[in-house]
């Protein structure tokens, strides 16, 4: 099982059906992997990425990513 985390700074264009005060935003991230076979990992991700109050409305955007991870 792997576990991962991170924080940094976004440049992001338009989402669909959602409007955020600016381009630059902040994220940060949280996850858990496990390994289906060699070489293969599946895991789930918890994103978030807001302004952190920079402008207004600091609604920010939450979203849960599935991912598979192929390493050669």
């Amino acid at each position: 099982m792997t576990i991962e985390g991170g924080v940094g700074a976004h440049l992001l264009g338009n989402f669909p059906k959602r409007r955020l005060s600016s381009a630059f935003q902040f994220g940060s991230l949280v996850g858990v992997g496990y390994p289906l076979i060699r070489d293969v990992l599946l895991g789930i991700r918890f994103q978030h990425l807001s302004n952190a109050g920079i402008n207004a409305p600091n609604g920010g955007i939450n979203m849960y990513l599935l991912h598979i991870e192929y390493n050669y």
